[in-house]
């Protein structure tokens, strides 16, 4: 078969759901995509949405979500809503016949995953959850090491990201009933992180949570410490927080070697990308001695809301379901553990999977 030049292809027509802050972000980090064109946006109030596109160039604004469905003109929908919103209406895209780009976490529970991938599947559209760290050069370096046996067996990960919340009273990720809380927000990205570089499912998981309230209806987590094993006596320990410093690091050790990565979203083009505290570039020491650092070949630099776009619609127009395939395949892997991950912090027991 011979490969479809993408760059020839017309841009993808993108529709918004939502005016949220992130929104602002994908719209500012996709500046001059040729991949791309963000065509509408969708709020639940007309002024915010006409607002909102005279802020962004976009053409057509509407005052509902379902209006922007409807639109004929759309090839596919970014959705960048609350948490507990995304399967609903990732299902209502697919049935109007609309490939989904969908914010992190895709779904509450491995169940509306599920059901968010049949979905797409019966409609013929594609659905991709949008981890932009994903889309980055130095993620395909740091799999490539692994895979290709630079650091031998991999014996255990340990991955940390956490970020200070400044106004709870505010956030929206601190609300029970939007889905909030720190494993939704930031722990999917180190559990999807542990699930591409052990490629396997877990044998149990062990979470310890500090809950922002003793209210349990009202309660989400503030931090959660996971500790995961693996029928080989392979080990994982991940760290997720909303009440702690700006932190943002990953390492991998094997019994030849091991990598430490940032595994930051952009390397480039976002505001974020002054909080790394490690290079943007993955390390990797050889050796079961650590002898020989070899650090990664620079490579491009870019927002990450532009590199996961750009992936999509490449995906999208040239029907790459194998792709698709393998992108879901971690996606339900992730909600398994999430599910995982909040049954033992409210049994406080581990769970076999």
């Amino acid at each position: 078969m011979i490969a479809m030049n993408t760059s020839q292809l017309p841009p993808l027509r993108i529709g918004i759901l939502s005016t949220a802050r992130i929104a602002d972000e994908f719209c500012e980090g996709n500046l001059g995509n040729p991949r791309i064109r963000i065509a509408a946006v969708g709020s639940l109030s007309a002024d915010t949405a006409r607002a909102f596109a005279k802020k962004h160039g976009i053409t057509r604004s509407y005052a509902s979500y379902e209006a922007l469905l409807a639109d004929s003109q759309i090839d596919a929908v970014y959705i960048p809503l609350p948490n507990h919103l995304h399967a609903p209406w990732a299902i209502a895209a697919a049935k109007a016949g609309k490939h989904v780009l969908c914010e992190k976490p895709l779904a509450m529970t491995r169940a509306e995953a599920q059901a968010m991938f049949d979905a797409a599947q019966e409609a013929d559209v594609m659905l991709l959850e949008g981890y932009p760290y994903w889309f980055q050069p130095h993620l395909r370096q740091v799999l490539d090491w692994v895979q290709g046996g630079s650091v031998g067996s991999v014996r255990s990960l340990s991955a940390h990201f956490s970020f200070p919340m400044v106004n709870r009273a505010n956030d929206i990720r601190a609300r029970a009933e939007t889905g909030g809380g720190a494993t939704g927000d930031v722990g999917c990205y180190v559990v999807s992180l542990a699930q591409l570089v052990m490629g396997r499912m877990p044998r149990t998981v062990h979470a310890v949570p500090v809950w922002s309230h003793s209210d349990v209806a009202k309660r989400v987590d503030m931090s959660m410490a996971i500790t995961m094993d693996y029928e080989d006596g392979a080990v994982v320990h991940l760290l997720c927080g909303m009440n702690q410093s700006y932190r943002r690091a990953a390492r991998i050790c094997g019994d030849q070697g091991v990598i430490e990565t940032s595994f930051p979203n952009h390397t480039a083009g976002h505001r974020s990308v002054q909080n790394h505290t490690n290079d943007i570039h993955p390390t990797l020491w050889r050796g079961p001695m650590l002898t020989e650092a070899a650090q990664a070949t620079p490579q491009i630099t870019a927002n990450g809301f532009y590199l996961e776009a750009q992936k999509f619609a490449d995906i999208v127009q040239t029907q790459d379901k194998s792709a698709i395939a393998q992108a879901k395949e971690v996606s339900l892997a992730v909600a398994t553990v999430l599910d995982a991950v909040r049954q033992s912090a409210n049994s406080g027991q581990r769970v076999e999977l």
